[in-house]
């Protein structure tokens, strides 16, 4: 019995589209993480999460009375196709915190991304009438988190 190339490249080819879908399918079936808003780098992960998934009104509610802006005035002016966000650490000082984040950028979809790039933001919060509010968030880049006029 001869094996004859075009099969075997069929059945290469055959494996990664199986792969290609259990890897959508999975992606498309898990659940979203919600993050405790009563701590400071829960507040972080879920503004940046509002903010790359483009929900202005959660965003905006997480913005420190200080920040002279609207999150739809600003807007966002970049983020990456997706993003792989990590806390490093967490500095509470009284009713102020600092959260840095890891952040990976990934551009490009799928399981072949064209390109990524990680580096290390800090998000500046306060303690505003019992909750943390962002009061600066360098990332994603966002006019109103950067305390742009309204």
């Amino acid at each position: 019995m001869r094996i004859r190339p075009e099969g075997v490249l069929a059945g290469l080819v055959a494996v990664a589209l199986i792969a290609a879908g259990a890897a959508v399918f999975v992606a498309a079936n898990r659940d979203v993480p919600e993050f405790d808003t009563d701590s400071p780098d829960g507040v972080a992960l879920t503004y940046v999460d509002a903010v790359l998934n483009d929900d202005e009104t959660t965003a905006e509610a997480l913005l420190s009375e200080r920040v002279p802006c609207d999150v739809s005035d600003g807007a966002v002016s970049y983020h990456p196709d997706s993003a792989r966000v990590v806390v490093d650490d967490v500095v509470v000082d009284g009713d102020e915190a600092v959260v840095v984040l890891d952040v990976t950028e990934i551009e490009g979809n799928g399981p072949f991304a064209s390109s990524e790039y990680t580096h290390a933001e800090r998000l500046q919060l306060r303690l505003e009438q019992g909750a943390w509010r962002i009061l600066q968030a360098p990332w994603p880049p966002s006019a109103c988190a950067d305390g742009d006029k309204r």
